[in-house]
């Protein structure tokens, strides 16, 4: 279902460069910004490959799967911040590359409805990813629904 071949591609350096940078995800958990990054876009490709498929393709992604993937942009944004210019420039490259592919895709949503999955209070402060939703496509037929039951209810 997903590319065989990711999008973006990372150079060796770049790969030993950010497989040194450790990121805390939680208390129990730690990764490297290499795996992030490749995880983010592995998430972004994968949304990708199913945006024609059918509802009834029982090996589809749902709205908690994009979730998962805005999540997962996050732990990306964290450590931006905490890393020395020259490697920063570089991981916001790539980022900016795995971004782009998300933005291809997806569109701005004004009436923020990933907020109404599991009954999210909206955070305004959140990065602009979480402000997108795919144009077309299973999770956005699922989007769809959900926000239609939760205006019928209010």
């Amino acid at each position: 279902m997903v590319d065989k071949e990711l999008p973006v591609k990372i150079s060796a350096e770049d790969k030993e460069l950010t497989e040194a940078i450790p990121v805390q995800v939680n208390p129990q958990y730690s990764s490297n910004i290499y795996n992030l990054l490749m995880s983010w876009q592995g998430h972004v490709a994968r949304i990708r490959s199913e945006l024609d498929l059918p509802d009834s393709d029982t090996s589809i992604w749902g709205v908690h799967d994009l979730k998962a993937t805005l999540i997962i942009r996050d732990f990306n944004e964290r450590p931006l911040g905490l890393i020395e210019s020259s490697t920063r420039e570089k991981v916001e490259a790539i980022l900016s590359e795995i971004d782009q592919l998300f933005r291809s895709y997806t569109e701005e949503d004004p009436r923020n409805m990933i907020d109404y999955i599991d009954s999210d209070e909206p955070d305004p402060g959140r990065g602009w990813w979480w402000n997108r939703i795919p144009v077309r496509g299973p999770i956005r037929r699922e989007l769809d629904v959900i926000y239609g039951r939760f205006q019928r209810r209010i």
